[in-house]
């Protein structure tokens, strides 16, 4: 029976132990998945259950979570680079300022989407303060719950490409 066990527990660090050399192999593609899937989740699981698949909510949700994931393609290696990211709280740092680049690629082509179809902007300077609005309403209306998302985010994936990391 202990020989069963402990064949078992040899196969489950064999896993971990590869998952964790493809995710240092290949940070910015784990990366990517990993803030682009759970943020996107976040965001479809944020609106009302009537509205998740009507209208343009589900390219929304597909937009939030391709920015995150462009924005965690530019920042995993970082995440990743144990000799640049040296704790989980530098790693929490990282998810943070994953979700607010996303929130900078999101916010400029979402208002000039609301800009084209539904305000007449009366030049630059308005476009300027429409996306500005733009960009701090979504992060009150979802945006910190996106920014809380990046940064366990970026904990788990420290936590998997180090596991002897102090907490």
């Amino acid at each position: 029976m202990d020989d069963l066990c402990a064949e078992e527990d040899e196969s489950m660090t064999f896993i971990a132990e590869s998952f964790g050399i493809y995710i240092k192999r290949r940070p910015r593609i784990v990366a990517a998945i990993a803030f682009g899937c759970t943020t996107a989740v976040a965001t479809h699981f944020a609106w009302y259950p009537d509205a998740r698949t009507s209208g343009y909510i589900p390219v929304l949700t597909l937009a939030v979570g391709l920015c995150h994931a462009l924005a965690g393609i530019i920042t995993g290696r970082r995440l990743m680079d144990r000799t640049r990211t040296k704790t989980l709280f530098h790693s929490c740092l990282i998810g943070a300022g994953t979700s607010l680049l996303a929130m900078a690629f999101f916010t400029p082509p979402f208002a000039l989407w609301i800009s084209a179809s539904n305000v007449r902007s009366e030049g630059i300077f308005s476009y300027l303060y429409l996306t500005l609005l733009i960009g701090l309403f979504s992060f009150v209306a979802i945006g910190w719950v996106l920014l809380l998302v990046s940064i366990w985010v970026g904990w788990m994936l420290y936590r998997v490409t180090t596991p002897e990391a102090e907490s």
